[in-house]
C-alpha cells in the first residue's frame, strides 16, 4: 500500500468568494476522509488585485500589472546559509555545498529576475562561508533550469484551467 499526503495546497481563483468556495469544498471532502486543514494556518483566501502578496513554500506572490510575480521569501537566504553552514559539518563539505546550492537554485532560481545577479550573489554567500570553487557555469544552467520547470508546471496548471 502506497501513502501519499500534500501540503500547501493553494488555489488561484478570480475572487475572494470563489477562494472562499474553494476552500470550502476542500474543507468538505478532508472532512469526509476524517482529515482537516492545519490549525495553525487553517486557509484562507487573499486578494491578490488589492495589492496583498502571500507566501508560497517561501516565494512570495503577488499581481503586478495583471500578471502573477514571484520573488524570493524573505526568510530564502536564510536557507541557503544554513545549508552552507550544515556542509562543513559532513565529510565532504565541498560536495554538500554545491549539492544544497543546487537544491536551493531549484527552488528559488526562478523568483530571480537575473540569473547573473542571482549567480553573484550565491558566490558572495559561498565565498562567505568558505567555499570558492564554485563553477558559475553550473549556477546559471541550474537557475535556468529551475525558470523552465517552474514555466512548464505554470503553462500546465493554466491549461488544464483553461486560462492563457
Amino acid at each position: 500500500m502506497e501513502v501519499r499526503y500534500a501540503d500547501n495546497l493553494a488555489f488561484l481563483t478570480h475572487s475572494v468568494d470563489e477562494g472562499h468556495g474553494i476552500l470550502g469544498f476542500v474543507r468538505e471532502h478532508l472532512r469526509e476522509v476524517n482529515l482537516a486543514l492545519k490549525e495553525d494556518n487553517p486557509g484562507i483566501a487573499i486578494d491578490l488585485t488589492s495589492g496583498h502578496q502571500t507566501d508560497l513554500l517561501g516565494t512570495v506572490v503577488r499581481l503586478r500589472d495583471k500578471r502573477l510575480q514571484y520573488g524570493p521569501g524573505p526568510d530564502a537566504w536564510t536557507k541557503l546559509n544554513s545549508c552552507l553552514a550544515k556542509a562543513w559539518e559532513t565529510p565532504e563539505p565541498q560536495k554538500s555545498a554545491i549539492a544544497g546550492i543546487n537544491g536551493w537554485v531549484a527552488s528559488f532560481g526562478m523568483t530571480f529576475g537575473s540569473g547573473e545577479m542571482l549567480r553573484s550573489d550565491i558566490l558572495q554567500h559561498a565565498f562567505d562561508f568558505g567555499f570558492r570553487e564554485l563553477n558559475d557555469r553550473d549556477l546559471e544552467e541550474g537557475w535556468h533550469a529551475s525558470c523552465v520547470r517552474w514555466q512548464e508546471c505554470r503553462k500546465k496548471a493554466f491549461q488544464k484551467h483553461g486560462i492563457s
